[in-house]
């Protein structure tokens, strides 16, 4: 405790704040953890210098301090959150072996035991130049960030290629349910096994998620918020729990007050069927397509927002021109395509389902 008062708190934040910059921050997820911020473009040089110190010479000298923020952050958003808490017995549900069953911030009791010793021991294992990716946009001039570069990393030392992730999720052979009682708000989870983000089929996982989903004009959104009102939101999701290896395909509704999850559930299984068995009219496709490139233009058009998709696939792939790529994969996704994956994804055995349940509903309405 005595060396606290030679600690100044968030000195880096503070550094980069008086420097001009803003949205500074960090996330975590299954695949890859990502640092972000804004500087003016004439702070190029403080930024190298910031960064080869951030990254080539970590402290953690408030390390604790930290983790039980962290600590604090499970408990608000899983321990306390009904939600939170299927999600998270949901997961490990759908995948038997593979880590992606596990909680990307670990369990309680990990987070009580983690310590400063075990981060130096990550941090070497994993923070290597050969698992690192930078990404820069903006009013900058290339040489003069590969100037700062060389001189601010050049000297950073090579370490081995951290391991990989070995174990194969085995397939799955009958339908998993998880079922949490809780007095507030009923809630849907059922996804089903799919591909790996590399594979050919992924655009067309996000085509039928964002027919299906993932607007106000998708299928489930007319029938159950809009002319039905069995429900208050509905969504999907093709990148969960990540995509480096085999994800899954996932939707969610909010029912409305006094329906229960399992009526919503039927629902979703007949919109399903209705593409698995008919396919999908062409002015239908052509419009959710259309969605779709708008939506892939309006996130390019920050900074931020166009690096995420550039060095999420430099980092997943290798190749940050893929991200360009996508709206071209997304035109040549055909009807076809989306009944023949939907025929052969969305099987009983393939599917994994979880409900909030209040304590109004019976036995019957978690079956």
């Amino acid at each position: 405790d005595a060396a606290r008062e030679f600690v100044v708190t968030n000195e880096f934040g503070s550094t980069v704040e008086k420097a001009g910059g803003t949205a500074l921050n960090a996330s975590t997820g299954y695949d890859l953890t990502t640092y972000f911020y804004q500087l003016p473009s004439n702070k190029l040089e403080l930024w190298a210098y910031l960064e080869s110190e951030r990254f080539q010479n970590p402290v953690m000298r408030e390390f604790y301090t930290v983790r039980d923020v962290v600590i604090e952050e499970r408990r608000m958003r899983t321990d306390s959150s009904p939600i939170g808490r299927l999600l998270e017995e949901f997961l490990a549900a759908a995948y038997l072996g593979h880590p992606y069953g596990r909680p990307v911030v670990g369990y309680r009791s990990d987070l009580d035991e983690f310590t400063r010793a075990e981060a130096m021991e990550l941090y070497q294992t994993y923070y290597v130049p050969s698992n690192i990716v930078i990404g820069m946009a903006g009013d900058v001039d290339p040489e003069e960030v590969r100037e700062y570069a060389e001189k601010y990393f050049g000297d950073w030392k090579a370490g081995p290629v951290p391991p990989r992730v070995r174990t194969i999720e085995p397939e799955q052979r009958g339908e998993r349910r998880v079922v949490i009682r809780d007095p507030g708000q009923p809630f849907l989870l059922m996804a089903y096994h799919k591909p790996a983000g590399d594979h050919e089929d992924s655009p067309a996982y996000d085509v039928l998620t964002t027919l299906l989903a993932n607007s106000r004009s998708s299928r489930l959104h007319s029938r159950l918020v809009k002319d039905e009102k069995k429900a208050v939101a509905v969504g999907a999701i093709t990148q969960i729990p990540g995509e480096q290896y085999p994800g899954l395909v996932l939707t969610f509704v909010v029912p409305s007050k006094g329906v229960g999850a399992g009526e919503c559930e039927a629902a979703v299984l007949e919109e399903i069927d209705a593409i698995a068995t008919n396919g999908v009219d062409a002015d239908e496709l052509a419009g959710v397509k259309t969605r779709m490139k708008a939506d892939f233009v309006r996130q390019a058009r920050s900074n931020i927002g166009m690096l995420r998709g550039l060095v999420g696939e430099e980092v997943l792939w290798g190749d940050w021109r893929a991200a360009l790529a996508y709206p071209f994969e997304i035109d040549a996704v055909t009807s076809e395509d989306l009944q023949r994956i939907a025929q052969e994804t969305f099987v009983e055995s393939n599917r994994t389902v979880g409900y909030i349940i209040t304590e109004e509903e019976g036995e019957d309405d978690a079956s």
